[in-house]
């Protein structure tokens, strides 16, 4: 995913009509903020919330330490790369080899 439409506030906070009301937040200071992403496409696997955590490179990431829920949130680029690394961790050799030269391109690709 890519942010498609940097944040802005969740107009369905205000709207005493909508299920996600929230009579505490103020127009002038939203509580709630939307992200507009934009799907670019689907790993080759699920990397799981645990696998992440186990991850030393990866221990500082905003995601992953205590008391921060699933959310949007920066990620730095050296995040990003790792955990798209990861993606390739478990394909067995032969796969790895037929798909090394789209790792490398992606790894080498301007941002």
């Amino acid at each position: 995913m890519t942010i498609h439409k940097e944040g802005y506030p969740d107009l369905t906070a205000f709207d005493p009509n909508d299920k996600h009301y929230d009579p505490k937040s103020d127009p002038d200071k939203p509580r709630r903020i939307n992200v507009a992403v934009k799907y670019k496409r689907k790993l080759k696997r699920t990397i799981s919330l645990s696998e992440l955590k186990k991850q030393k490179s990866l221990a500082h990431m905003k995601l992953l330490q205590r008391g921060n829920r699933l959310s949007i949130m920066p990620v730095t680029k050296k995040e990003r790369d790792y955990i798209l690394c990861l993606e390739w961790a478990t394909l067995s050799h032969l796969e790895l080899l037929s798909t090394r030269k789209h790792v490398v391109k992606f790894l080498t690709r301007s941002p």
